[in-house]
């Protein structure tokens, strides 16, 4: 599958599952997918460290949720097929996923260095 077929499904799906590692050394590690999904303004379930920055953001940005892999799968899917039947099921505002894009990250970074 081609790069542009990828990315235009991401763009047309209703929920995008992403995995994370639990892993002690990975604190603040965010994966470069996270960013990814999040950018298309849909719903987010992730599997993998519910504590971890990923799910920081995710709940920041009210797009999705990360729950760990013992987690009742089937009823949180139940949950989530409800609110796509209902029209319930969103992803993040696109003004709140602007925090999140490059160019602002690379201003803040930016601003910090200055403060330096």
């Amino acid at each position: 599958v081609g790069s542009e077929m990828c990315i235009r499904d991401r763009f047309e799906s209703d929920l995008l599952l992403l995995f994370t590692e639990k892993v002690s050394h990975y604190s603040g590690h965010i994966p470069g997918k996270l960013f990814e999904y999040i950018s298309t303004g849909n719903f987010v379930l992730g599997i993998g460290d519910k504590l971890g920055d990923a799910n920081k953001i995710l709940k920041d940005l009210e797009a999705g949720i990360i729950v760990d892999q013992n987690h009742n799968c089937i009823e949180l899917l139940n949950e989530l097929y409800f609110k796509w039947q209902t029209g319930k099921l969103k992803g993040a505002d696109p003004q709140k996923i602007k925090m999140y894009s490059r160019k602002n990250l690379t201003k803040q970074l930016a601003e910090y260095f200055n403060k330096v």
